[in-house]
């Protein structure tokens, strides 16, 4: 809850975005999953890389007692849609904490 209450601030913004213009990110969605927090973000500031999809999943699992977060980064036109991103990092989220 905290980490999610964190994301909504602009220094929270800043961290999930890419561009390091907090400004111009949103989360779009939130879902929680299997003690994982997901979040849908638009990133709408300069891209470090050319062609990177401007909408990405991050998500946040404890493992351990470290915070471990992951992103799935696609490319535009890459067909993949949203669910199927989503399934891709739960997929990694769920494999990490078994091997862990």
């Amino acid at each position: 809850d905290e980490l999610e209450d964190f994301a909504a601030t602009a220094d929270g913004r800043a961290v999930l975005g890419r561009s390091g213009q907090p400004e111009r990110v949103r989360i779009l969605s939130t879902v929680k999953k299997d003690d994982v927090l997901y979040l849908l973000i638009e990133d709408r500031g300069r891209m470090p890389l050319a062609g990177i999809s401007r909408t990405f999943w991050r998500a946040f699992l404890d493992v351990d007692g470290r915070t471990v977060a992951l992103s799935e980064l696609g490319f535009e036109g890459s067909g993949l849609d949203r669910q199927q991103a989503l399934d891709q990092v739960g997929a990694l989220a769920a494999a990490i904490r078994a091997a862990n």
